[in-house]
């Protein structure tokens, strides 16, 4: 239909149906890919988020046999919250998620060895 109405070819990308449902699954997997090469001692990942982003960064630091810990705002989405965890996230709640510094290398003794994974993902 869209062919025909476009007079092209033309393919659709579905981001909405990847497992989180959003299209930044793919920088978390990016983003952890490239790091699990470049730093295999990194046992962790550790991400502020909302949401979207945290699902990302889940979902990567599984598949790459790595702990996913966000940190997000009180009063945060209950639904946001449930997936991130049923990704395989631990949560920590926090009113301080903004000021958060990027080069922090952990926020508690249980993340030693994890690396902040920034909301623009790059490495």
């Amino acid at each position: 239909m869209l062919c025909e109405r476009s007079g092209a070819e033309t393919w659709v990308k579905h981001e909405n149906h990847t497992a989180t449902g959003a299209f930044k699954l793919r920088g978390g997997l990016v983003y952890v890919d490239r790091l699990a090469k470049k730093a295999p001692e990194v046992s962790g990942v550790i991400a502020a988020t909302r949401g979207n982003h945290g699902q990302s960064v889940a979902v990567a630091a599984a598949q790459s046999g790595l702990t996913a810990t966000i940190v997000v705002p009180p009063g945060n989405s209950t639904e946001k919250n449930a997936a991130m965890r049923a990704l395989g996230a631990e949560l920590i709640n926090t009113a301080t998620i903004s000021r958060l510094p990027w080069n922090m290398p952990m926020i508690s003794p249980t993340n030693a060895g994890f690396t902040c994974c920034p909301p623009v993902m790059t490495t």
